[in-house]
């Protein structure tokens, strides 16, 4: 999954995700009887934006523009690869 729509409180507007950074990380976990084990768990970063729309891509641009990002951070981030 690359892009995910979540409602907010607010009428009329949602957050909208765009995930990047997809990967494998070894978990350890506490089993009912003490024992430890590790677990390998799905995990992606992600930058969000509240919009009433869905944003284009150039709208994303300007957001990760003013938020700091570079054009090949940006450029990664759309394409849902990994920086």
């Amino acid at each position: 999954m690359n892009e995910k729509e979540l409602p907010l409180p607010e009428p009329g507007i949602n957050e909208h995700r765009k995930y990047f950074n997809h990967r494998t990380e070894e978990r350890t976990e506490n089993e009912a009887d003490g024992e430890e084990s590790t677990v390998m768990v799905p995990v992606a970063d992600y930058v969000s934006a509240a919009n009433a729309t869905t944003p284009t891509d150039d709208e994303w641009t300007e957001c990760l523009s003013e938020a700091g990002y570079d054009s090949e951070q940006i450029a990664v981030i759309l394409s849902g690869g990994t920086l």
